[in-house]
């Protein structure tokens, strides 16, 4: 329930790596579920690369002053050739956190996949995948040309 719920944002994409963030339901801060980040590549057919890092819930203060909380984390070691879905897993409090330890039915929550393009060549991106780029670097007036003008790669 609680992954359902969370937005994953890309920022700071670069060619080995990427940061994800988001802002947590305070639901997820407050029972302390473990979070983590995951990074699939490949579509499924065939042989898939998978790279995961932990996130620690933080608290960050609004403009009205009060404690949101908000979750952040680098995915290295990303191949710049290779495209990724990533999204955000959730596990409920005390279940087993390592890969490979999960009990039957014991599997973590997701939240809706984002995916971070090849960036080997940005040439090739199409105009959703450059809206993503420029989305990324938190411009908004770049993210509203990108897509007004339908910038490419």
């Amino acid at each position: 329930e609680v992954a359902r719920h969370i937005v994953p944002r890309l920022s700071k994409i670069g060619p080995c790596s990427v940061t994800v963030d988001c802002e947590p339901p305070e639901a997820a801060a407050a029972a302390c579920f473990t979070v983590r980040a995951t990074a699939r590549s490949g579509t499924g057919g065939g042989e898939t690369t998978m790279l995961r890092a932990s996130c620690a819930v933080e608290f960050r203060e609004s403009a009205e002053g009060a404690l949101l909380p908000y979750l952040e984390v680098s995915l290295l070691g990303l191949d710049p050739a290779l495209a990724y879905r990533l999204c955000v897993e959730v596990r409920r409090p005390g279940a087993a956190a390592e890969a490979g330890a999960e009990a039957v039915g014991d599997a973590p929550a997701c939240s809706p996949e984002v995916t971070l393009p090849q960036r080997a060549v940005p040439v090739r991106w199409s105009a959703s995948e450059a809206l993503q780029w420029c989305a990324s670097l938190r411009i908004p007036e770049l993210s509203q040309k990108a897509k007004e003008y339908s910038i490419d790669g």
